[in-house]
């Protein structure tokens, strides 16, 4: 009887291990899927941002800066005469619904409904860290921008900040 218990226990230890390693891999799956679909949505406005006139605005992308809290991640930066405009990509399929000063934007698709940073204040402190590394360019130059692919259906109240599809982008 003893020798079958130790057998059974052996094998629920091995069966817990299955399990948890099963979930440490999905897990990583779904970060690994969200970070691609991030870079997917990025590179799409970068190709965006190329067909602008060459001779009047310079995109940057993926712009790494320093910060007092370590580092911060700019996906665009297009400088022109007109000023220098910061863009956060979104690659978020779904109702996007959110207010301009909310901490959260919900991102609502087949009936599950995730939150996210406000990617307004999200820029917000992306301009802020520009206009410290650049103080002789004043604080009306900047100009922030938020968007998100056509497959998803914008539902925010935003007076100040251009919340735009993608093919709204280059207007």
């Amino acid at each position: 009887m003893t020798e079958t218990i130790e057998v059974l226990m052996k094998y629920l230890v091995w069966i817990i291990l299955l399990v948890v390693a099963a979930n440490i891999i999905v897990y990583l799956l779904r970060r690994l899927k969200a970070k691609a679909k991030g870079v997917e949505g990025e590179a799409l406005v970068s190709i965006i941002l190329k067909k602008l006139p060459a001779d009047q605005y310079i995109p940057i992308h993926n712009v790494m800066l320093p910060t007092s809290k370590g580092t911060t991640q700019i996906d665009h930066v297009v400088v022109s005469k007109y000023g220098i405009f910061v863009i956060e990509t979104k690659n978020y399929a779904g109702w996007i619904m959110g207010s301009e000063n909310g901490d959260k934007w919900t991102q609502s698709i087949y009936g599950s409904r995730k939150q996210f940073m406000n990617p307004i204040h999200q820029n917000f402190g992306h301009i802020k860290t520009l206009q410290t590394l650049l103080p002789q360019v004043p604080e009306d130059a900047f100009f922030s921008i938020v968007c998100f692919p056509g497959d998803s259906k914008i539902k925010v109240n935003a007076s100040h900040t251009p919340v735009v599809y993608y093919s709204q982008l280059e207007k």
